[in-house]
């Protein structure tokens, strides 16, 4: 769809996904020594190159990784997708913002933020000599998350708790990233509502249930800090789902709606679900010729997923979790 110069992507994207965990890949590090786990990372390693031993540094090779094949697309898109890579970029500067406000709040320091480019305006060095929330408000006063921070940090201080403010970074970032994608050429805006816009959605269905059911906020105050962004209820649709009374009527809801192929009982087992329909959704674009833009997304999401499994069995290994306990875990 972009034109035969880039037929040629596919057998490089193609062969990212050879190093991709399969099925028997984790029955086999499930009850693999932490060494084993290691060695698994390295041989499946691309762009990654781990020579340490040390988990901490190999969770950050890992977690950087993700932002530098992002950033390989760029060398291969161009135009309008290519616009969208730069904005799907951001959603890793985010995730430093989020970072850095657990870590005022813990008083612990912080010990990793993403990579974004070399001379980002957010850095480990940028960083280090902010100690508190107004140290960082002040920080933030010539960035496009300025007010969301003026009207965040006073509750965050007050609760003890960033939940709310990684709550309106995400909204942000949502409308971001759904106007680049409406910039999309037809095949491609396909591809990212299917895939990215999903994965992106069913982790918002899962703050929603929190909010709900363990946080206790009313409807009314879910609507305002979760929005209806990517609409895949109607505004009505949206309100009977939080207007839930209990888990089991909001599962009901979502299998109903068919946002859930099947029931579930609890959030583990909703999150287990959501995860596989993800999966299942990339298989659509792996066979696309010539190269698709959900070829690229679908490998970036999967390679996402992995490197949460391997941080999981990093830390469990390293920590003795009982292989029961590991497998809950790595849904």
């Amino acid at each position: 769809m972009f034109g035969i110069e880039f037929t040629a992507v596919n057998p490089k994207v193609r062969n990212w996904m050879s190093f991709l965990l399969k099925p028997e890949d984790m029955e086999y590090l499930v009850g693999a020594s932490l060494n084993e786990v290691i060695e698994t990372i390295r041989a499946k390693a691309k762009k990654e190159s781990i020579e340490t031993g040390d988990i901490r540094e190999i969770e950050q090779i890992l977690k950087n990784a993700i932002v530098q094949y992002i950033h390989s697309g760029l060398n291969f898109l161009v135009g309008k997708p290519a616009d969208f890579l730069q904005t799907w970029l951001e959603v890793y500067r985010i995730e430093n913002l989020k970072t850095i406000a657990r870590a005022l709040i813990t008083g612990k320091p912080v010990d990793f933020l993403y990579k974004i480019k070399d001379k980002d305006w957010l850095t480990m060095d940028s960083v280090k000599d902010v100690r508190s929330f107004d140290e960082y408000l002040e920080f933030l006063r010539r960035t496009d998350y300025y007010t969301i921070a003026q009207k965040a940090f006073p509750r965050i201080v007050e609760e003890k708790n960033t939940f709310f403010w990684e709550i309106a970074l995400d909204n942000q970032y949502a409308h971001l990233l759904k106007k680049a994608a409406q910039k999309l050429s037809r095949p491609s805006r396909d591809a990212v509502k299917r895939l990215l816009f999903f994965s992106m959605e069913a982790s918002r269905f899962q703050w929603i249930f929190r909010m709900r059911f363990q946080y206790g906020l009313s409807v009314e105050e879910t609507i305002t800090f979760i929005p209806n962004v990517y609409k895949s209820l109607s505004k009505r649709g949206y309100a009977e789902l939080l207007e839930s009374e209990s888990p089991a009527a909001f599962f009901e809801k979502l299998h109903q709606r068919g946002i859930i192929e099947e029931m579930v009982t609890d959030a583990s087992s909703f999150e287990k679900l959501m995860n596989d329909a993800i999966v299942k959704r990339t298989h659509r674009y792996l066979g696309g010729i010539p190269f698709q833009f959900g070829i690229f997304l679908s490998f970036i999401i999967l390679k996402s997923m992995d490197v949460r499994k391997y941080i999981i069995l990093l830390e469990g290994k390293r920590a003795g979790v009982d292989r029961a306990i590991l497998e809950k875990l790595l849904i």
